[in-house]
């Protein structure tokens, strides 16, 4: 009698298994060279201040995934980042000659008086701020430095102006929560790096990200409209 012998699926599946583990792994880890690469190309070169604001939005997008790592205590900033930079992608899905840039945002919602396109940008504007002076003070810190700290210093420095004393209160004991620099700088580069190398991933996209922010503020200030929320 001939038996036939089934190969058992548990290494198939275990092995699809791990490929769309890889797979959502990879969707979800954070890429510091990526967010580098697109804010340096969202800086329109041919204009003195202007941003192409679906690559603005793609790098912020990534940028995100770096305030998931701070832990589940940051989760409402990034659900927050998230709502903001699907608004500025419908706007620019629906109507893409209008929100192709910072520059046609402002020209459109000035002379409209709608300014939902400037309220999600500003929100994500404030924030770059915080995020850009964070993660400059942690390429200059060293593993022994509290990031907790560093993260109370920078928000003091940017985005607390803004905020209420509640939220000023909950992000101060919110740092506590933090990981190790060293854990964090592991989030970024994935590998164990050198100091060197650490130092000029993170500032790239320090350097691109002020420039971002100094080209965005411009428009603020040209319109009177930092106060919009």
């Amino acid at each position: 009698m001939e038996v036939t012998v089934n190969r058992p699926l548990s290494t198939e599946i275990a092995a699809d298994d791990t490929a769309a583990l890889k797979a959502t792994v990879s969707e979800l880890a954070f890429d510091v060279e990526k967010v580098a690469d697109l804010f340096e190309k969202a800086i329109v070169a041919e204009h003195d201040s202007d941003v192409t604001l679906p690559l603005f939005v793609a790098a912020y997008e990534e940028l995100n995934k770096f305030i998931g790592m701070l832990g589940k205590i940051f989760h409402f900033v990034q659900v927050d980042i998230r709502s903001k930079t699907t608004r500025l992608r419908e706007l620019n899905k629906k109507e893409p000659e209008k929100y192709d840039s910072v520059d046609a945002l402002f020209a459109h919602e000035v002379t409209s008086k709608n300014y939902q396109g400037a309220k999600s940008l500003l929100a994500l504007h404030r924030a770059l701020q915080f995020i850009v002076d964070f993660m400059e003070a942690l390429a200059s810190a060293n593993n022994d430095s509290s990031v907790a700290e560093i993260c109370r210093l920078s928000y003091g420095r940017t985005l607390a102006k803004h905020h209420g004393w509640a939220i000023r209160q909950a992000v101060s004991l919110a740092a506590y929560t933090l990981p190790s620099r060293k854990n964090l700088i592991l989030c970024v580069v994935e590998e164990p790096p050198s100091e060197e190398f650490v130092k000029k991933a993170i500032l790239r996209v320090v350097e691109s990200g002020k420039s971002v922010f100094e080209r965005v503020s411009i428009y603020y200030e040209k319109h009177g409209l930092h106060q919009l929320i």
